[in-house]
């Protein structure tokens, strides 16, 4: 392991024990307070839907293995090639209630980056930008749907237990104009375009803790587990989460939270194994309607 992978794997290491360290001290400081508010429950409602953004810092990493040469390059997205760390990105989340104890949960997160790179601030091996331009765009996006079955509940507080499919879709797309050398070969007036997509559809396991301290406040804890084989593609991922809820009146609420995500994922080929590291973690805010 090089110096460069050994940060990444610190940086994940340090990013998932201040959440989790941050999720031990809220419940230890609240919990004394939440038992202490006495009140008759809330009415759960059928239907929800909401609109949220996040402002999130990520962490991006790959790495190519020729497998013939066992030769590997290691690429940071945020620090080689200029990739945005700090960006917003839209969600849209939902849930419907089947029953006392069933639920379909769902989710969709957009990612949207981009940066311009000029002259030789781009050298990819088979690509070097001479003279002109490129621009780099991250387009990728999340969904997650499960089903929610409550392992313990009362009229404040609901455990329920998740399984259902996570679907990561990557797409990368490069696009390079001007003084060009492909493959070896300078074209003075040349054009490049090459997208990278990457779909991978895996089974999800989960565990969500809510306790509602009044009738409006609302506090919920998620993890997510994330893992499998899709055709050549191995994946592993989990997401934390811990968000306080507030109640409007009976239609609209707000919901204001932080969020650990990190998956790796490793594509085998014939000639060569490219490994991906993506993650962010950030705070995130949403509106919702109940019905």
């Amino acid at each position: 392991m090089n110096c460069d992978e050994e940060k990444m794997s610190t940086r994940i290491k340090n990013g998932s024990m201040i959440f989790f360290t941050l999720m031990l001290i809220g419940a230890i400081i609240l919990g004394p307070a939440m038992a202490a508010q006495a009140f008759d429950g809330v009415k759960e409602p059928k239907f929800a839907l909401g609109l949220g953004y996040a402002g999130v810092n990520f962490t991006t990493n790959y790495k190519f293995t020729n497998k013939e040469t066992g030769n590997s390059v290691f690429i940071d997205a945020e620090g080689t090639l200029g990739m945005p760390k700090r960006d917003a990105v839209g969600t849209i989340y939902g849930a419907l209630r089947l029953g006392q104890k069933h639920y379909f949960l769902f989710s969709h997160f957009r990612v949207n980056r981009e940066v311009t790179l000029f002259d030789e601030d781009l050298n990819l091996d088979d690509l070097v930008v001479v003279r002109g331009k490129a621009t780099l765009s991250d387009k990728t996006h999340f969904y997650n749907l499960s089903y929610g079955y409550s392992l313990m509940k009362d009229n404040r507080s609901n455990v329920k237990f998740r399984a259902g499919l996570n679907v990561m879709d990557f797409k990368y797309v490069l696009k390079a104009e001007g003084e060009l050398e492909i493959d070896g070969v300078i074209d003075t007036n040349g054009t490049f375009e090459d997208d990278v997509s990457l779909l991978v559809p895996l089974p999800l396991f989960g565990i969500d803790m809510s306790f509602s301290f009044t009738p409006r406040w609302r506090i919920t804890g998620k993890v997510n587990l994330v893992g499998g084989q899709y055709r050549d593609v191995t994946a592993g991922a989990w997401q934390t989460s811990l968000n306080t809820s507030y109640r409007f009146n009976r239609r609209v609420g707000a919901v204001m939270g932080v969020t650990y995500f990190d998956a790796e994922v490793t594509v085998e080929g014939e000639k060569e194994k490219n490994e991906i590291v993506y993650g962010y973690s950030g705070l995130y805010a949403g509106v919702h309607l109940t019905f």
